[in-house]
């Protein structure tokens, strides 16, 4: 049982789900608003913004609203194979979340670090794997039973402290997968040149 008063999320974020956006396969580059769909939540964030497919969207003013992310929200599965999820962070402040998204969007009284970790939690994370509908070749979540979860209400300082922890995660993440992509470049650099020949044994 938490220490800090329990509330319904509900009472503490707007649940909705993205909008349907079909990307431009002929898009240049640079050109159009990065999408992010289930598949962009990765481990540790939100799949690089240049790495996003974009999309320059034919969408009404409330669409877009509806749609458009910044910083701190929380985006969770609304449909795939598994229950995913990620915290918005600035470089994806603008971006747009299609339908396969749902997108909580805190009042204040909790941040979007805090729900972010508090979603993570195995109990949370049990309860949101048994709330999914299941389907033929996929699960679905609502925004109608993801609202209903209670969750804690910390002062202001443990959030605080959350949220640096959550971001320093991050940047160790990141700084983990550099590290391991420039180790399997310079493998295959030195692969490259031993089966050119440039390599004597």
């Amino acid at each position: 049982m938490s220490a800090w008063p329990v509330k319904a999320l509900w009472e503490l974020a707007e649940v909705t789900t993205g909008v349907p956006v079909r990307v431009k396969d002929d898009a240049a580059p640079g050109s159009g608003t990065p999408v992010v769909s289930v598949g962009s939540l990765q481990e540790g964030g939100i799949a690089p913004v240049h790495t996003l497919p974009r999309f320059e969207p034919p969408l009404t003013d409330a669409e877009r609203n509806r749609a458009v992310l910044q910083p701190g929200f929380v985006l969770l599965s609304a449909r795939g194979a598994a229950l995913r999820m990620a915290l918005v962070g600035p470089e994806h402040d603008g971006a747009l979340a299609n339908h396969t998204v749902l997108i909580i969007r805190p009042f204040g009284e909790v941040g979007g670090a805090a729900l972010y970790a508090t979603l993570r939690l195995p109990g949370m994370v049990h309860q949101l794997e048994q709330m999914a509908r299941e389907s033929t070749a996929t699960r679905a979540w609502r925004p109608v039973d993801v609202e209903r979860l209670r969750v804690p209400v910390p002062p202001g300082p443990v959030q605080q402290m959350v949220e640096q922890l959550i971001r320093a995660e991050e940047r160790h993440l990141a700084a983990a997968r550099r590290a391991l992509d420039l180790r399997r470049e310079a493998v295959w650099t030195a692969l490259g040149e031993a089966l050119e020949g440039k390599v004597l044994p």
